[in-house]
């Protein structure tokens, strides 16, 4: 049966106990404690020895994921009485109905008056907040998860965990959840007029095509229709020679668009008003020897559209990105004939350690089945046949997509160096990346308020830094060229670059709280400035300046750590 892993380790915390030390006093082999706090299955009889130690209720230990046979009422009144009960537990049921019915209010508050919405949001937070602290604790996950809320598009996340269960529902259920969550951004969007153009890039024109790749080695493990092999999309951005009269396509299709819309109910007025600097299909620019490579992979749920901006400026510089779709861990994945693959519970259930480790591995071998297809197209593409210097490979991402990066480099002899923009590494990569790695960061300073928002303590704040540091510091101590740069004014979803560009198109909707208080086109200059210089100094021998410590051009960058002494403050 299912242990509530996350009680389990919060009660052993609240004694001061070691895993070791709680392993001695209830008679449970430390390796059987490490799998059940991490969520292991777990006996009854293992339920009750825990409980007899903690002194509790065995049930209190045990997740139970039954619905409760109350009605939508009652889970509307409970969630009011309990206004500020961040303990005890919540089911599906009743935490679905108490977000329906808060969503509910605020869409009918907005079409009446504005002011009054915003007087019953600060009137409902605290009590959703609670609600949602509740699930969470049902499920085994940490509260931090709710910092989500407040992401672009991370309510995705959230409500991928606050749902799952024994039986583990399509993410496509969740989809009246979405609408209702999207409805203040898209009622006034819809009346607006406005317009932004992205920073043009700095280099050459680029160009765009976007391939399907297809691994008929590998079923796919995120769905249980058998014969189905792992097929994703791969875009590549690309140094090009656009004919005189050539217009920059739009930032999206209208089937992207529509995608985009489904998925995640964002009016295609939005993406119409971008314009952006891509050729799709351009003729490339000839370059004896094929360009240096660079694979990416973009931060888990995020599409790869929203890392546009910086992924053009960096094939302006003379690379050829290979950008990797993951198809059942993104929310949306867009082929080449408009069709689409949106995310489900098995390609984004990281509750476990095997499952974190399943997608991990999907995602290591997508990027390296990618970087094998680009063989085949620089033989007889039509567009790109020449393109990749394959002998100079890079591999990069932002979150757990540079986790992904750093764990290509460690078995992919061809990719000579990695970085990872703001992500925790996993995997193997967390004991140690021996080739040059580069860790960016965000600063990961919150006020006292903006933890009691989302039911944090300082102490759980320091707790995951702890975390986030063990794995950094673990994955750059053999690297022979580490790197680690903290940028301020950075939040994590500024490295989607797009996103943060976007609070200047909508400013009442993505402020600051969300993308950071660094400047969109200011952001993307130094993450890709400090990018290219990496991969130029590590595929390329080219030096820079810029790795070289505190630069007066560039205040925002702070080396945590580098590759020798007078180089770290």
């Amino acid at each position: 049966m299912k242990i509530n892993a996350n009680m389990v380790k919060k009660l052993r915390i609240a004694r001061s106990w070691s895993q070791e030390q709680l392993s001695e006093a209830c008679g449970l082999s430390l390796r059987t404690l490490q799998r059940l706090e991490n969520g292991g299955n777990a006996s009854l009889d293992s339920i009750r020895v825990l409980a007899a130690i903690f002194e509790i209720d065995s049930n209190a230990l045990i997740l139970n994921e039954k619905e409760d046979p109350i009605t939508p009422r009652d889970a509307v009144e409970r969630g009011l009485r309990q206004y500020a009960n961040f303990s005890g537990t919540a089911t599906r049921f009743e935490y679905g109905w108490f977000l329906l019915f808060v969503m509910l209010v605020l869409a009918a508050c907005t079409i009446i008056d504005e002011r009054a919405a915003q007087i019953t949001a600060l009137i409902l937070l605290v009590p959703f907040l609670a609600a949602g602290a509740r699930r969470l604790n049902a499920v085994g996950h940490s509260r931090w998860w709710q910092l989500f809320w407040f992401a672009p598009f991370g309510q995705i996340a959230v409500l991928v965990v606050m749902f799952q269960g024994e039986n583990r529902r399509s993410i496509q259920q969740l989809t009246p959840a979405i609408v209702l969550l999207s409805l203040g951004l898209i009622l006034p969007v819809s009346a607006q007029e406005f317009g932004m153009t992205l920073p043009e890039p700095t280099g050459s024109p680029v160009g765009f095509r976007l391939y399907t790749i297809v691994d008929e080695g590998r079923e796919e493990v995120f769905t249980e229709e058998e014969g189905d092999f792992r097929t994703f999309p791969m875009a590549i951005y690309y140094p090009a020679v656009p004919a005189a009269d050539a217009v920059p396509a739009p930032y999206t299709t209208d089937a992207e668009n529509a995608a985009y819309n489904t998925a995640l109910m964002i009016p295609p007025e939005v993406f119409n008003a971008i314009t952006g600097h891509l050729y799709i299909d351009a003729p490339l620019a000839q370059h004896e020897g094929g360009y240096p490579v660079l694979m990416f992979s973009p931060g888990f749920g995020a599409p790869i559209r929203f890392y546009s901006t910086l992924l053009t400026e960096l094939a302006s510089r003379g690379f050829v990105v290979a950008v990797v779709d993951h198809p059942y861990s993104q929310t949306v994945s867009f082929f080449p004939d408009d069709s689409v693959i949106t995310a489900n519970a098995a390609g984004s259930d990281m509750s476990t350690s095997q499952g974190l480790s399943l997608i991990l591995n999907t995602w290591v071998e997508d990027t390296i089945v990618a970087l094998d297809h680009l063989s085949e197209l620089n033989e007889s593409d039509p567009v790109l046949a020449g393109a990749f210097d394959l002998d100079h490979v890079g591999a990069f991402g932002h979150s757990f997509g540079g986790a992904t990066a750093a764990n290509v480099s460690l078995v992919d002899d061809r990719v000579l160096a990695s970085i990872n923009m703001d992500g925790e590494v996993f995997g193997d990569a967390a004991q140690g990346v021996t080739k040059p790695f580069m860790v960016m960061t965000s600063p990961t300073d919150f006020s006292d308020e903006d933890l009691a928002a989302v039911g944090m303590t300082r102490q759980d704040l320091e707790d995951y830094r702890v975390k986030f540091d063990n794995s950094v510091n673990g994955a750059l101590s053999a690297s022979e060229a580490p790197y680690w740069l903290s940028i301020a004014g950075t939040l994590h979803s500024t490295y989607s670059i797009d996103i943060a560009l976007l609070r200047n198109l909508l400013p009442e909707y993505i402020t600051p709280e969300m993308v950071g208080t660094i400047d969109g086109a200011r952001a993307n200059q130094v993450i890709a400035d400090y990018t290219a210089a990496f991969f130029d100094m590590y595929l390329m021998g080219e030096e820079s300046p810029l790795l070289d410590g505190i630069s007066t051009d560039y205040p925002e960058v702070g080396f945590v750590t580098a590759p020798s002494s007078d180089r770290t403050h």
